[in-house]
Order: C-alpha cells, then structure tokens, then sequence
C-alpha cells in the first residue's frame, strides 16, 4: 500500500546520498567562483605556507600531512579548474598575483616566498593538469630549512629543474639571488661562479 510505497531501498538510499554529496560539492564551488581570483589565491597560497611547515613538522605518512595535502590539492584544482593557471610573482618577503599582495612573511625561516627568492626565483606558474605527485614535490622544495642546503648542494632553482614538473613553470635569475650563507661567513667560491647574470626558465619538462 501508501506505506510500502513510500519506503525506499538501500540502493535508492545510497544514490539520493550520493546526489546529495554531489550537490554540496557543486554549492562549494559556486560560492569559490564568487570569490574574488585574487582572495581565492591567497587562500591557497597561505594554505601553502601552512601545508609546507607541516611538512617540516612531521613525517609525509602522517595522518595530518596527508589530510592537509588532501585539502590543498581539492582547493588547488578547484582554482585552476577556472583560471587555468596561478602565477605567483616573487618578492623579496611576499608572492604577488595580478599585482597584488597575496602572501607576506618577514621571517627568513619559515617564509616560502624568502626561500624561493633568496635563490633567484622570480616567477612560479603553476597550470591546469598539476598532479599529486607534482604538488607532493613542489612542497618538499618549499619545506625545506633555511639552512637544510650547503654550498656544494642544489639550490631551489636547479631542484625545479631535476625534479622535470610537467606542470609548473619556474622563472630564475642566476646570481641575483640573496646569498645562502651562515652569519659572518663570506659568500662562497660556488656562489661567486653561479653570478652570471642571464634569466633562464626551468620547468615543464625544458
């Protein structure tokens, strides 16, 4: 009767379930589109910098690494899903987009645009199509300590470069960088060979 009409199966149960997580997925990212592209990105760029210090903080197997790393990827895609690429420019203690300040950090530590700049990094694109395995790499450059590379060692620009990312695009000038050295040492003898001053793109598989 009404009554066994009006029950459903486990089936239909499970589908009405999984449309509306599709929905709640759909509302998501409307209300993302709404956003400004600039404030979208500096929500992901900020989780970036959150994301690489608990890279430093634990192992990459760790539950929380993983579930982090999960919700950056989720947030990255999304963006580049509607602006198909995110292109930070480099400053000195801050990352630019579309010539607007999107992320600052004075600590020469912790801040993620400091490291990229200190090695000549000007530009980082990163496009449509970025991997799991490409963001897990990209983070592991960004997390790594101030003092974690020594002279005879790769600096940020050549790991861009060994690490053949198929979809982020680095823009390096060499020897411009801010010298990587302890206090009261003098530049290295590397250091003063790596000042030719010509700009060079590595990345994406060049």
């Amino acid at each position: 009767g009404l009554q066994e009409r009006m029950e459903i199966t486990e089936d239909e149960q499970a589908a009405f379930e999984e449309a509306a997580e599709i929905i709640d997925v759909i509302e998501t990212e409307m209300k993302e589109v709404k956003k400004s592209k600039v404030a979208w990105a500096r929500e992901i760029t900020t989780a970036f910098a959150r994301v690489t210090r608990t890279f430093q903080l634990y192992d990459a197997n760790n539950s929380a690494v993983k579930d982090a790393l999960t919700n950056l990827f989720e947030q990255l895609m999304s963006f580049l899903r509607h602006h198909n690429k995110m292109l930070w420019v480099l400053q000195p203690f801050s990352i630019l987009l579309d010539n607007e300040k999107i992320y600052e950090n004075d600590d020469r530590e912790h801040s993620i645009a400091y490291k990229l700049y200190r090695d000549g990094i000007r530009g980082v694109t990163i496009f449509q199509g970025l991997s799991w395995k490409e963001l897990a790499q990209l983070l592991k450059i960004l997390g790594m300590r101030y003092g974690g590379v020594h002279v005879f060692e790769d600096d940020v620009a050549t790991l861009f470069w060994k690490s053949n990312f198929r979809h982020i695009e680095v823009i390096a000038i060499e020897g411009f960088g801010v010298e990587r050295r302890e206090k009261g040492e003098e530049p290295s003898i590397q250091s003063l060979f790596r000042r030719v001053q010509r700009i060079h793109t590595v990345g994406r598989g060049w």
